[in-house]
C-alpha cells in the first residue's frame, strides 16, 4: 500500500531526508534508505527510533493540519493565497474525498504522518523479538518506546479519522481491514498500556527519544496516562456520545497525568511552527487570521458574531488576556481576505510572539499544562460533580492569569460556558485539533462541519473499501456532519 508501507527513515548517523522550503509549515520529501541494513544492528535500530520520533512529533506540533481543524473549529481563518478552498467558508462547503482530487492531501497528511511511524514501529517491534542481548534493559527501553510511538499514531488516527487500520506487524497485507475510530482508539490505549506496563516492571528506563528530553519511567508513564485520557475523551463525536463515556476510566488517567508542560528546546528535528506559523506576520502582513469567535467570547458575547466590516472598535473585557494573548489593530493587512471578511477579526495572535526569530528557537510545546486542567474539569462536570469542576476552573489561568471573576453555585450551564470559553482562549493554538475534538463532543460546530475525515481515497481505494466524502450545507446528521442546531455562531 503507498502510504502504510512508506517507512519515513531519517537516521541520526548519517542518514538524511530533503526538506522542501519556502513555507513555514512542513512538507517533507522522504528518502528510504534499505531497511534490511538499518535493522540489521542494534545501532541502527535505536537510530531509526530516534529519528522516527522526531518525525512523528514534529509532525504532531508543525502540521499544516493544525490550522486545518482551527478552521473547522471557527479558532483561525485563513488568509493564506495558496489555499483554493478554507475549511470555515460559510456555509459550509462540500469537500469531495477524490483520488488525485484537489483536497486529497487534507485528508492524507495525517494518516501518512501516521502510518509511517505506526509501520516503522512494527518494524522495530518485530526486529527485536528476535534479539538475544546479554542486557535486556537495551530490549526493553526499545520496545517501550516502539510501543509508545505506535499508541501514540493510532490514537490519532481514531481522533482524526471515521475509520482506520489497526495495522500490526503479524497481520499479512491482505487480511488488513478499517476498524471503526472507537476500536482504533482502544487498541491505542492498550499499546500505550503495555509500555507503561513495561516502565513500571523496569523502574530504571528513561525515555530520550527526542533531542532535548530525558523522561524517568515515572514522567513518560504520566505523558502516556495524558494521551489515554485524551484519546478517550475524543471518542466523543456529540455531546450523546459524550455523556456515554467512561468518565471514571479517563478520570483514573488523569489522576496520574502530567504535572508540568511536557515540552522542551526547539531544535531542527522538533519545533512548534504551527504555534509560530499562527502568530507572524510576513510583509506586514496576517498570514493567518483570528476568527471573530474570540473577540466575541472575550466581550462577554456583546461583540457581533460576524464583524462590522466598516466599524470594529476594540472590545472591552474583564479577562487579562485579552491583551495578553492577542492585540488589537485598527487595520490588519490580511494576506489574503477575499474569502468573507465578516469573519476576521481585528485581533492577532500575539501570546507566542516572543519566540519569533529562528524558527529552530521555537520551544517543542508538546502539551500544555493548561490543557489538562480543563480535561479534569470537564471530566468532573461528565460525571455531575458541578462543585469539582467550578473548584478546578476557579483554579485554574482563567482566574490566576486572566482575573476572571471565581464562579459560584456550582451552576451546570455556567460551567459548561465556561469550559467553551477557557478552550477557545487559554487552548488557542495550544495543539493538534484541540478546539475541533472540544466542539465536536459539544455540539457546537457549525452545520455540515465535519465531526471527522474520511479515510483518504487512495487507501480506501486501494482495500476495495468505498470512497466517501463527508460535510459541507445540508448534510448535518450528528454522525459524520455536526447538525448545528446547537452551533455557538
Amino acid at each position: 500500500m503507498k502510504y502504510l508501507n512508506k517507512i519515513y527513515i531519517k537516521l541520526i548517523f548519517g542518514l538524511f531526508f530533503l526538506v522542501l522550503q519556502g513555507c513555514d509549515l512542513d512538507v517533507e520529501n522522504l528518502n528510504e534508505p534499505g531497511r534490511n541494513s538499518i535493522l540489521g544492528s542494534t545501532e541502527g535500530v535505536i537510530a531509526l527510533l530516534h529519528s522516527t520520533n522526531s518525525a512523528f512529533f514534529k509532525n504532531l506540533v508543525s502540521s499544516k493540519s493544525n490550522v486545518d481543524y482551527d478552521y473547522l473549529a471557527d479558532q483561525l481563518v485563513s488568509c493564506n493565497p495558496v489555499e483554493a478552498w478554507p475549511m470555515n467558508r460559510e456555509p459550509r462547503e462540500r469537500i469531495y474525498n477524490d483520488v488525485g482530487g484537489t483536497f486529497e492531501g487534507a485528508f492524507i497528511y495525517d494518516w501518512e504522518a501516521a502510518y509511517r511511524a505506526i509501520s516503522t514501529a512494527n518494524k522495530i517491534l518485530k526486529k527485536i523479538d528476535t534479539w538475544t542481548l546479554e542486557n535486556n534493559e537495551v530490549k526493553n527501553k526499545v520496545k517501550a518506546s516502539a510501543l509508545i510511538l505506535k499508541g501514540l499514531a493510532t490514537g490519532y488516527v481514531g481522533l482524526i479519522y471515521k475509520k482506520g487500520i489497526i495495522l500490526d506487524y503479524n497481520i499479512p497485507a491482505e487480511k488488513m481491514t478499517f476498524s471503526n475510530y472507537k476500536d482504533v482508539i482502544n487498541k491505542a490505549v492498550e499499546y500505550l498500556n503495555e509500555a507503561k506496563n513495561i516502565y513500571t516492571n523496569n523502574p530504571e528506563l528513561n525515555w530520550d527519544y527526542l533531542p532535548g528530553f530525558n523522561l524517568s519511567s515515572i514522567e513518560i508513564k504520566k505523558v502516556l496516562n495524558t494521551y489515554a485520557a485524551k484519546f478517550l475523551l475524543g471518542k466523543a463525536r456529540n455531546h450523546e456520545d459524550f455523556k456515554s463515556l467512561d468518565f471514571n476510566l479517563i478520570q483514573s488517567y488523569l489522576d496520574n497525568a502530567i504535572e508540568n508542560d511536557f515540552t522542551g528546546p526547539g531544535s531542527r528535528e522538533i519545533y512548534n511552527s504551527y504555534q509560530s506559523f499562527a502568530s507572524r506576520e510576513r510583509w506586514s502582513k496576517v498570514l493567518v487570521g483570528v476568527d471573530q469567535k474570540i473577540p466575541w467570547l472575550l466581550s462577554n458575547k456583546t461583540a457581533p458574531t460576524k464583524k462590522r466590516v466598516t466599524d470594529s472598535p476594540p472590545i472591552t473585557s474583564i479577562d487579562a488576556r485579552t491583551n495578553l494573548y492577542f492585540e488589537y489593530k485598527e487595520v490588519i493587512n490580511f494576506y489574503y481576505s477575499e474569502y468573507d471578511p465578516t469573519l476576521y477579526s481585528n485581533y492577532k495572535n500575539v501570546k507566542y510572539t516572543s519566540f519569533l526569530g529562528d524558527l529552530y528557537d521555537f520551544p517543542a510545546n508538546i502539551l500544555h499544562i493548561e490543557e489538562i486542567v480543563l480535561l479534569k474539569a470537564e471530566v468532573a462536570y461528565g460525571l455531575g460533580n458541578y462543585t469539582l469542576a467550578e473548584s478546578i476552573l476557579n483554579n485554574s489561568n482563567r482566574v490566576t492569569v486572566g482575573q476572571m471573576p471565581l464562579l459560584t453555585g456550582a451552576n451546570k450551564t455556567d460551567i459548561a460556558d465556561a469550559l467553551f470559553y477557557e478552550n477557545s482562549i487559554e487552548l488557542h493554538l495550544a495543539g493538534k485539533a484541540i478546539n475541533w475534538m472540544f466542539m465536536r463532543r459539544w455540539n457546537l460546530l457549525q452545520e455540515g462541519t465535519m465531526l471527522h475525515y474520511p479515510v483518504p481515497a487512495l487507501e480506501a481505494q486501494l482495500l476495495n473499501a468505498p470512497i466517501i466524502t463527508i460535510g459541507g450545507q445540508g448534510t448535518g446528521d450528528g454522525i459524520d456532519s455536526a447538525k448545528g442546531d446547537t452551533s455557538w455562531r
